[in-house]
């Protein structure tokens, strides 16, 4: 009989440790665009559902609070705030970049708890397409996704003021100036 309750309780709280091992909450992310990039603001929603990695946080959410962040203040340093009021995790911006007379758009992941900026890069103008999105924005910024949700008192922050190359030579020395 006792072998039995043993069996029965080490049951029960392997059953619960696998349901909530199996039920994590995935990370909430908010996608912030200019109108006129929200062709690729929803191409990418529907791409990042589709992955599964990731929580979205509905558009209609972030339009509200985004308005009632208007009303409070400028949208300047105040975009953390929006992922604050949304409960979001990460905020994933998409604004035009005007650089030389040519335009391209610009993404930046940003970890709200931390406030840190994960990753940026440059993309190549044009209408999204299902392959673009996957190779500028899924495959460099999906490995990320994980770490919008680490706390910010876990959070190492390192400065790379002060690194120099391993390799002395001419290229080496160029680049770090």
């Amino acid at each position: 009989m006792n072998l039995m309750i043993r069996i029965f309780w080490t049951g029960l709280s392997l059953m619960l440790w696998s349901s909530a091992v199996s039920h994590a909450e995935l990370p909430r992310l908010g996608i912030i665009a200019e109108d006129k990039l929200k062709p690729y603001a929803d191409l990418l929603s529907v791409r990042l559902t589709q992955g599964g990695n990731v929580a979205l946080i509905e558009r209609a959410e972030i339009d509200k609070a985004i308005a009632e962040q208007r009303l409070s203040a400028d949208m300047g340093a105040e975009s953390l705030h929006v992922g604050r009021l949304l409960r979001a995790d990460g905020l994933l911006f998409l604004f035009t970049n005007h650089e030389d007379g040519i335009e391209a758009i610009r993404s930046r992941l940003v970890a709200v708890g931390p406030g840190i900026a994960l990753a940026e890069s440059l993309h190549a103008p044009g209408l999204p397409t299902e392959e673009s999105i996957d190779k500028e924005f899924l495959k460099p910024y999906g490995p990320l996704f994980p770490k919008l949700s680490v706390l910010p008192t876990n959070v190492i922050r390192i400065s790379f003021l002060g690194v120099h190359a391993t390799l002395q030579d001419a290229e080496s020395r160029e680049a770090e100036r």
